[in-house]
């Protein structure tokens, strides 16, 4: 009351305590991006609106979709880092996602084949992660020999999307001798040359070369 007074007869607006200013908007987090994210892109926007409505978190959705994405890219498809002299450095992308039981983890797998649908122009081998020949093999098929007597394994495709249920089962992949799965995946990250020493028909060794991967 002497306050509001004292206000009234110097005729000074009576005292208020500042309004606080508005939190920033975070920026990202392991669970969250900020809004303006989404709005970004109207694709961005579709896919938070589908993660939303299967249940599943964004990021989640996001990563297993941009996986797929990677795998679908027409073969020669890259961009240029200016690293080493390699002019087109192609965009494989391995995404891990990290959640507890019932995360929604295997449901984000079905839904990046629903939200990124395989080009029909594209020959895409999809298929469960095993030990590295497994993954050198999912660019492999029997080729006719010139000859027409026989065949010979090579590659004959340069997309593959691959995945795996379980980060357990990749761990236990790791620890058998000789393995070499966590070795053709480091370097299918950069695109660079991945084969096995192991000699096949014709004399050849199975090898490939640009190609799309994608690993969630």
């Amino acid at each position: 009351e002497r306050k509001r007074n004292t206000a009234s007869a110097g005729n000074e607006a009576p005292e208020h305590e500042p309004e606080p200013e508005p939190a920033p908007e975070p920026t990202t987090s392991a669970m969250r991006l900020p809004d303006r994210f989404w709005r970004a892109r109207e694709w961005l926007t579709q896919l938070r609106n589908y993660a939303r409505g299967s249940r599943i978190n964004e990021i989640t959705a996001l990563g297993a979709a941009l996986s797929r994405v990677a795998a679908m890219l027409p073969p020669g498809s890259g961009f240029s880092s200016g690293i080493g002299g390699k002019t087109i450095t192609p965009m494989n992308l391995l995404c891990c996602i990290v959640a507890v039981s019932g995360g929604a983890k295997t449901q984000a797998l079905f839904a990046a084949e629903e939200m990124v649908p395989r080009p029909t122009f594209l020959d895409v081998e999809e298929a469960t992660v095993g030990s590295g020949e497994g993954i050198v093999d999912s660019f492999m098929g029997s080729v006719p020999n010139d000859s027409g007597k026989g065949s010979t394994i090579r590659q004959v495709r340069h997309n593959a999307w691959l995945y795996m249920d379980e980060g357990e089962a990749l761990f236990k992949l790791a620890a058998q001798p000789s393995n070499t799965t966590l070795e053709i995946l480091r370097s299918a990250v950069s695109g660079a040359p991945i084969g096995t020493a192991n000699s096949i028909a014709g004399g050849r060794r199975r090898k490939a070369t640009n190609y799309n991967v994608g690993f969630c």
